[in-house]
């Protein structure tokens, strides 16, 4: 039975191929049909300027420090929502009289980037922009060690961006990058063999950072041993200063991947590192080329 062979005659062949080919198709045909879906709906653009908007974000947002008390929080001279000052809001309201007194801080001391959903999750649902800055905290640790992760990092920013697009999805999101925490040393407490130029307040930084109480600013990975230019210190540094830079591309590459998300592509941070450069870091490079300042080190 197994070796016998069929004879079919030319014609019967290209019947039974034709048959075939009609099946395949008709089967294929009931297969995509059953299938298909009907092509997205066209929505129009946005246009236009926001007429209510938001900030999520921490100290830096809250303005705290900036009436006098060091501590106090003072939300009307925030970068983002405040009234006492050249804000963004207040350069938006000078074109859109719309917005004017729309606007929510949620801001507070302390807070890190793992509370920047919940934060999102108490906006109004109709918050047209909601900007962010988020990330000093998770640097400002007691030690290097305590730092939050990258991959942690990343996973809290995610969480917020899809916070806000459960919210209020139709928000634009405007995330600013981590101002460069390197120059609260650099700058105010650095000694003049560091940066050539010490401060006039340097005593006084030093006073608030490393005294018999323990210190009131809360960035001891950072600024512990203020005058000391060891090679652990230095080291030290590196690693908080390497840090902040990798939250800024979690920050930039996430928000990327997201349609109505705008990344401030860098200017807070390069702006606050326009001090004489201090690590001569190019961000368009390898993170390591910033790493070498030895020069720094003691003997």
């Amino acid at each position: 039975m197994f070796g016998r062979r069929w004879n079919l005659s030319p014609g019967r062949t290209r019947s039974a191929a034709i048959t075939t080919v009609a099946v395949l198709t008709l089967a294929l045909a009931g297969f995509f049909a059953a299938n298909a879906t009907s092509a997205p709906t066209t929505q129009p653009a946005r246009t236009g300027l926001p007429s209510r908007m938001a900030v999520v974000g921490d100290s830096i947002s809250a303005g705290t420090g900036t009436g006098g008390l060091p501590g106090s929080v003072q939300k009307a001279n925030s970068w983002a929502t405040g009234t006492n000052n050249n804000s963004l809001y207040q350069r938006i309201l000078a074109i859109n009289p719309a917005i004017n007194g729309n606007t929510e801080n949620v801001a507070d001391n302390g807070k890190e980037m793992e509370d920047a959903d919940d934060q999102a999750s108490a906006l109004s649902t109709g918050t047209d922009l909601v900007t962010i800055q988020m990330g000093g905290n998770d640097l400002c640790k007691d030690t290097v060690g305590q730092m939050t992760s990258v991959s942690q990092y990343r996973t809290e920013f995610i969480q917020f961006l899809n916070a806000v697009k459960s919210r209020t999805p139709n928000a634009l999101i405007l995330v600013s990058s981590i101002p460069d925490v390197f120059n609260l040393w650099y700058v105010r407490g650095a000694p003049g063999s560091v940066n050539g130029q010490q401060s006039s307040r340097a005593g006084t930084a030093r006073a608030f950072w490393d005294n018999i109480f323990g210190g009131f600013i809360p960035c001891r990975s950072l600024i512990t041993n203020p005058t000391s230019t060891s090679a652990s210190d230095t080291l030290r540094r590196n690693q908080v200063r390497q840090r902040n830079i990798e939250f800024n591309h979690v920050l930039e590459q996430e928000c990327a991947k997201v349609l109505r998300c705008r990344h401030d592509d860098w200017k807070t941070f390069d702006l606050s590192s326009n001090r004489s450069n201090p690590l001569l870091y190019n961000r368009s490079t390898d993170i390591s080329v910033w790493g070498n300042y030895q020069g720094f080190v003691s003997p």
